[in-house]
């Protein structure tokens, strides 16, 4: 055998052998699907005629629909930008007939779908003429079946016949009178009166059913009758208005003249605390219901602030939403920043889950805002990259103590931030 010979066989066996092992074969998989009824960001809730329950899940990008006693029953579209799909549903409203209306705020969009939850077109779409919209918020409808729309970005209200044709609009961007600077929550009274929360003003502004103003309240601060971050609003049989302060974490009253009632929940994620309250609506029985948004539920309240129920259950462990980095350490254990949870999930070489760390924030101190990148060194430390624009360094020390105190969840975090920033 010639040289040159030799020569082709070793290169034929090299090309033969690369190609065999740039072949890959599914082994397993990690992690488990969402189950109906598991809430991510609870951002509103409506209800139709029934009394059964449907919650806008801004993170799962879908709406829940729950029986009046909270058992799940459905879930109304997915993620994606077909039609029919939501990327950031934030907002939900129902008509008299059963037909469901779903402002998407990243999407600039306002869904529409029948009693059966099937899709059947837009009431709105992106852009700033006559019915369109740019980071819808809100919605409400009054009796007459009209529909209102928080259009935030464009800094308006419009208003759509129950036919969903256009009607009317008011409000330009800006601090005068029938001016907005984002507004968001929107709600109607009994005899089509329509409250807004104008966030970037810090107030909240009362309408006649075709945008004339009646009266106006609040300013920006922590006293009474004042605003921090309002958000979502809900008015009851009587004219009383209730508003949710999303950073503040409570929910305040007010009654038909607009003088505060006093106020009621605190930071946690106990009963009667709330997380980022949002959406507010009441029942037919006067009950009020909270969109708790971080903490991924809605609760219950009597018409006295009493606590009486929690509809949907958050994402458990093995549970994604939008994975976006993984990786390996020495020993083989497997990380996985869990994007849209905000955390990260630690599974043995096995996908035996171990551990999880982290939570909604923006401050760092071991808390994430959509982690999408992850790396360790050879010393074992960990180093995640998320959407606040900086990189968290967590010591292989503290990896070790969690594991020595796994099963105990909240010592495992406190332990973590206390020591999680890396220098």
């Amino acid at each position: 055998m010639t040289v040159r010979n030799s020569l082709l066989i070793i290169l034929f066996l090299l090309i033969t052998f690369s190609k065999i092992q740039a072949q890959f074969f599914f082994e397993s998989a990690i992690g488990k699907p969402v189950q109906v009824g598991q809430i991510k960001g609870a951002e509103d809730v409506a209800f139709d005629a029934a009394g059964n329950i449907y919650v806008a899940s801004g993170f799962s990008r879908c709406v829940m629909k729950f029986s009046p006693t909270g058992t799940p029953i459905s879930q109304i579209g997915s993620g994606g930008n077909s039609d029919g799909q939501f990327n950031n549903p934030v907002a939900i409203a129902i008509d008299a007939t059963g037909n469901i209306y779903v402002a998407d705020a990243y999407k600039s969009q306002v869904l529409k779908f029948n009693n059966l939850g099937e899709f059947s077109g837009f009431l709105a779409t992106y852009g700033s003429g006559n019915g369109k919209v740019n980071g819808p918020s809100g919605i409400a409808i009054d009796a007459s079946g009209n529909i209102f729309v928080s259009d935030s970005e464009n800094h308006r209200i419009q208003k759509f016949k129950s036919s969903g044709d256009y009607d009317t609009q008011w409000g330009t961007k800006g601090q005068g009178d029938t001016q907005f600077v984002t507004p968001r929550g929107i709600a109607v009274d009994a005899i089509g009166n329509v409250y807004v929360v104008d966030l970037g003003n810090a107030r909240i502004m009362k309408f006649t059913n075709n945008g004339v103003l009646q009266n106006k309240w609040g300013s920006y601060g922590f006293g009474d009758g004042q605003f921090t971050y309002p958000n979502g609003i809900a008015v009851d049989a009587s004219g009383n208005f209730y508003v949710s302060e999303q950073f503040s974490q409570y929910i305040q009253k007010f009654n038909i003249f607009g003088q505060s009632q006093g106020k009621f929940g605190a930071w946690g994620t106990d009963n009667n605390q709330f997380y980022f309250p949002k959406g507010l609506e009441f029942d037919k029985d006067g009950n009020l219901y909270v969109a708790d948004r971080a903490n991924d539920r809605v609760q219950k309240f009597t018409s006295a602030f009493v606590y009486s129920a929690t509809i949907g259950t958050p994402l458990g462990d093995e549970q994604f939403d939008h994975a976006q980095g993984v990786t390996l350490d020495a020993s083989g254990n497997i990380y996985v920043a869990d994007g849209y949870n905000h955390q990260i999930q630690k599974f043995n070489s096995a996908g035996v889950f171990l551990t999880r760390w982290g939570g909604f924030g923006t401050g760092g101190n071991g808390k994430f805002n959509v982690p999408y990148d992850i790396a360790i060194d050879g010393n074992g430390d960990v180093y995640v990259v998320d959407g606040n624009d900086h990189v968290q360094k967590f010591r292989s020390s503290v990896v070790l103590e969690i594991l020595k105190f796994n099963g105990v969840a909240a010592l495992a975090r406190v332990i973590l931030n206390l020591t999680s920033p890396g220098e």
